[in-house]
């Protein structure tokens, strides 16, 4: 045991603050100077204060000693919990702490608010720290809440499906292969009234790649989605938008660590148009979500559609203009109807 060790062979410093004070001998005092005024080096006097470690003098009430700080704890481990389902749910570990588990399985890694899902786990160890889960595989993170023993994540942020993963529990990182699937829902409700821009940054985005790397620590999140074949492309699409890209980074950042927000970098071939028909196309397209901006290099196409204001049925229509720049004459009222004539006199006769 190093700490066991590392405490037999303790330095004289720590048995001056192990031994009692009585137990050290007596310092002694320094020589005078030769006119035995001063004493050498500024120490006191042999009848001046009590000489540290010196027994104090029968009557005198002792000092109290100084107290020892107690030791800091050690650091919190982190841990993740393996959960079974369903009964029947088999589960086997090693001396090195690795884990093979079978069956319904759920993996909760409440740090950094990530819950796996599998029916096939299998778990390094210490050594690595590598797990390989896969079969029904889902990752969700969010807010944990914990409910009769149970944990689940109610309204989860992102939602991971695919073939197979690869989780790094040290590096907090997890590479998905295979049909992948990301479907991210923001969690704070767009502004009531607000235009389509701001109903679009809430709007649940589905993103579908052959392989996404996600960084998964808490407040320093990032996915990074691309296909396996350079030929191929990824694709994402909302409510009214879509679009292809060769690869997306989305670097997720908390409030305090960017002035920009969240950013996401499409790369290579990027096109995106919507269901009013406007579209873009550009081999780099950086989007600052929070902020409604982008920016676009080597672009090639821009399609947008031009705002109009609605006419006012009740205005008249301006006259069209005449050649010479001026103004045409608006045109004469009709002239008005020729009067009825008189009504002739009434049926009877006079008198």
């Amino acid at each position: 045991m190093s700490w066991m060790r590392s405490r037999t062979g303790c330095p004289a410093a720590w048995l001056l603050i192990l031994l009692p004070a009585a137990a050290l001998p007596a310092a002694e005092p320094a020589p005078p100077k030769a006119d035995g005024d001063k004493p050498v080096g500024g120490a006191p006097a042999p009848d001046d204060k009590p000489i540290p470690g010196k027994p104090p003098a029968p009557g005198e009430t002792p000092k109290e000693p100084a107290s020892i700080a107690p030791p800091a704890p050690p650091p919190e481990r982190k841990r993740a919990f393996i959960h079974a389902l369903e009964p029947g749910s088999r589960l086997k570990s090693g001396p090195d702490r690795s884990v093979v588990a079978r069956g319904k399985i759920q993996m909760v890694i409440p740090d950094d608010e990530v819950i796996v899902y599998c029916t096939a786990l299998d778990y390094s160890g210490e050594a690595t720290g590598i797990a390989t889960v896969t079969g029904d595989l889902r990752i969700e993170t969010g807010k944990i809440v914990d409910k009769d023993g149970k944990s689940t994540i109610p309204n989860p942020e992102n939602v991971l499906t695919g073939d197979i993963a690869y989780v790094f529990t040290k590096e907090k990182r997890a590479v998905v292969d295979g049909h992948v699937v990301v479907v991210h829902q923001p969690q704070e409700a767009a502004k009531e009234g607000g235009d389509e821009v701001e109903q679009a940054k809430h709007e649940k985005t589905t993103l579908t790649c052959d392989r996404l790397t996600y960084w998964y620590r808490k407040g320093d999140r990032k996915a990074v989605a691309q296909p396996l074949d350079p030929n191929q492309v990824i694709h994402f699409e909302q409510k009214t938008r879509k679009g292809t890209a060769g690869k997306a980074t989305f670097y997720d950042f908390a409030k305090d660590q960017s002035e920009t927000g969240d950013v996401l970098d499409l790369t290579g071939g990027v096109q995106a148009e919507d269901d009013k028909g406007q579209r873009l196309q550009a081999e780099v397209l950086r989007i600052y979500v929070d902020k409604e901006m982008l920016d676009g290099y080597n672009f090639s196409e821009l399609v947008i559609n031009l705002e109009e204001e609605e006419k006012n049925p009740n205005e008249p229509g301006k006259p069209p203009a005449v050649p010479g720049g001026e103004a045409a004459p608006a045109p004469a009222p009709p002239p008005p109807a020729a009067p009825s004539p008189p009504a002739g006199p009434p049926a009877g006769g006079t008198g």
